[in-house]
């Protein structure tokens, strides 16, 4: 009955392609131009709608995903960005697909960032934009050395930082030409139970199945070639996304796919965002007003509302992709931004120092403002063969939640140097919370440093192999040891420790960014891009908090002076 209703809705919506398909095979040219005039009149100002698209089940990357995690997940990719300048990834895909090279070789979407491989290519270095026409003299040089580097990487030979980031462009060429020859999975065979690309659409148009797909496919890219948006959106909504929704129906996980696609149209960060923004708002305000109780209150409000919307977040990503959100450089952020409140709150309610809570608060919301802008790509990603274990789970969620105290204690420890250079006075309670805060952290880092080694044996076939993650691991470890040691020695006071933090805080991100982006190494985070250079905004920030914690001693260690040299006096007298 189903499929009687839907060939039924299928001849009437596939009308116009029959109709289009005769004027063009019977009519000579100018009889046929009119009648495409007259069945396609020309409507750009009509904007195409993609949406009713972007739910339709496809697979990619081991998974069976909605059609827009694959349409964002493949132009971040390449553009680095899930939006063409006003088209959504969905339809500039679709569009590259259907209107084929000559639509595409001008758009200038493939994204190449690194000096020296612009240099290399002999491409513009202040561009970061390219388009094929660009690249087309040196589209040959870029496959023979993205295929040499392949075979390299296939012979386990370790590449280069250019060699990588040269692959990386290779990839994006490659994949930007496996779109426009359609060569990407789209239809479901439920008698085969096979998946069949939108390139192998015309050999299969004599195909019952397939006949009215295939013509509406057709009269979708005519419609488009010929500026005609209206007439698309009708072939969109009742012809294209119809027929796939039918027929890829009968794939497993499809409650799995509406939820990703929930998941992705609602938004939960940027909800969580709003949220904590509006209570950093508060929390600034009940700094300098008299109402303060109410203005706590909301804060707390607000806080903790956002912080349900970023375990929520956690929680619909768990059970989409079937496993810890840790697999990324990107979910690790998150994952560390939402320790961070929840540290913060902890110590609030422990020590009762609002502080701390505003700190946990405004780290929250900077990292969540400038995730989007980081470059680093959302995708849910199938994990690699090397991480499918618990150990990973339990390492990685440890060593963060390590990383989140240490950040606390970083900005808190600024705060207390700042109050001591200009008011001259420390605060010694702040002080009491970040030393605990390192002694917290430090268990954190040595069960997770343990636990990383059994995953590593588990993995790699060896407990420790000093890659540069797990020595610079180490290195942080005892860099926050050893405050722990000259503390319990005497031999640094309150000030110290403060000035201990921030030191030691930059041990954890050459550990956790270097690692990542740096340094070639087994804990580069699988997709991500490894081999980058130093950012200048990065260089510039530890040179100024080198000179910020010079001045800082440089300062405590001249009111010691004149505090001994005042008392030495009274002495005297």
């Amino acid at each position: 009955m189903k499929s009687e209703v839907f060939l039924n809705n299928g001849i009437k919506s596939f009308i116009f392609s029959l109709l289009l398909l005769t004027f063009l095979y019977t009519q000579n040219y100018e009889d046929a131009i009119k009648k495409l005039d007259e069945l396609l009149p020309p409507t750009p100002d009509v904007r195409i709608n993609w949406t009713p698209l972007e739910r339709i089940p496809v697979p990619y990357d081991g998974r069976v995903v909605p059609f827009i995690t694959f349409t964002n997940d493949i132009l971040f990719f390449i553009y680095g960005k899930t939006k063409y300048k006003d088209e959504s990834s969905l339809g500039i895909i679709f569009k590259v697909a259907l209107l084929g090279f000559n639509y595409a070789k001008s758009l200038e979407i493939i994204n190449i960032s690194n000096y020296k491989v612009k240099k290399e290519l002999g491409l513009p270095t202040d561009d970061n934009y390219f388009s094929l026409d660009n690249l087309h003299k040196r589209l040959q040089t870029i496959i023979n050395l993205g295929t040499s580097i392949e075979q390299k990487k296939q012979q386990k030979n370790n590449l280069t930082n250019f060699e990588n980031q040269l692959y990386v462009v290779y990839q994006k060429v490659d994949q930007l030409l496996k779109i426009i020859n359609g060569d990407f999975y789209l239809v479901y065979d439920k008698h085969k139970k096979i998946w069949h690309k939108m390139n192998e659409l015309e050999a299969l148009k004599n195909d019952a199945e397939y006949t009215n797909l295939y013509k509406g496919i057709l009269a979708l890219s005519i419609s488009l070639s010929r500026k005609s948006h209206q007439k698309a959106n009708e072939i969109i909504e009742k012809g294209i996304k119809t027929q796939l929704l039918y027929m890829n129906s009968y794939v497993d996980n499809k409650h799995t796919v509406e939820l990703e696609y929930f998941y992705i149209k609602y938004g939960l960060l940027k909800k969580s965002f709003f949220l904590f923004f509006i209570a950093l708002i508060f929390a600034v305000i009940s700094a300098i007003s008299e109402k303060r109780l109410i203005l706590k209150v909301l804060t707390i409000l607000f806080s903790f509302s956002g912080f349900l919307f970023e375990v929520m977040d956690i929680i619909l990503r768990t059970i989409i992709s079937s496993r810890a959100p840790v697999s990324s450089f990107y979910e690790s952020l998150y994952y560390i931004s939402s320790a961070t409140f929840l540290f913060s709150f902890i110590y609030y309610v422990i020590f009762k120092n609002y502080k701390v809570l505003c700190t946990g608060i405004g780290l929250n919301t900077l990292t969540l403002m400038l995730l989007p802008y980081t470059g680093l790509n959302p995708h849910i990603k199938v994990l690699m063969p090397a991480l499918r274990s618990p150990w990973l789970i339990y390492h990685v969620h440890t060593i963060t939640l390590s990383y989140a105290l240490f950040a606390i204690a970083f900005i808190l420890s600024h705060w207390i140097i700042l109050k001591y250079l200009i008011r001259k006075v420390l605060d010694n309670e702040l002080v009491t919370i970040i030393y605990n805060m390192i002694k917290v952290g430090v268990v954190f880092l040595l069960v997770g440093i343990m636990l990383g080694s059994i995953w590593g044996a588990e993995a790699w076939g060896r407990y420790w192999g000093w890659d540069p993650k797990e020595t610079w691991a180490l290195i942080t470890l005892l860099g926050y040891l050893a405050i722990i040691h000259m503390k319990k020695a005497r031999t640094i006071e309150q000030f110290g420790i403060a000035i201990g933090a921030v030191v030691c805080f930059y041990l954890v991100g050459v550990t956790y960014y270097g690692a990542s982006f740096i340094f070639v190494g087994l804990h580069s985070y699988a997709g991500d891009t490894v081999g980058n250079f130093l950012p200048l905004w990065l260089i510039i920030s530890v040179l100024v908090e080198i000179i910020f914690v010079a001045y800082s001693i440089y300062a405590h260690h001249n009111m010691g002076k004149k505090v001994i040299t005042h008392l030495s006096t009274i002495a005297t007298k």
